[in-house]
């Protein structure tokens, strides 16, 4: 397989940097979640 083919296997179209933007952020979202149970020592199964 040449490497142009595998390059394009791996990064389809220019999303890899869109996809890893969406994942830092959701990342972000959930460590902001898990602080703030953290801080008012909820349990993360206890209802919201």
């Amino acid at each position: 397989m040449p490497w142009a083919e595998l390059v394009e296997v791996v990064e389809p179209s220019g999303q890899g940097l869109v996809q890893f933007a969406e994942l830092a952020l959701a990342l972000l979202l959930c460590s902001l979640i898990g602080l703030e149970r953290e801080v008012k020592q909820m349990c993360a199964t206890s209802s919201t």
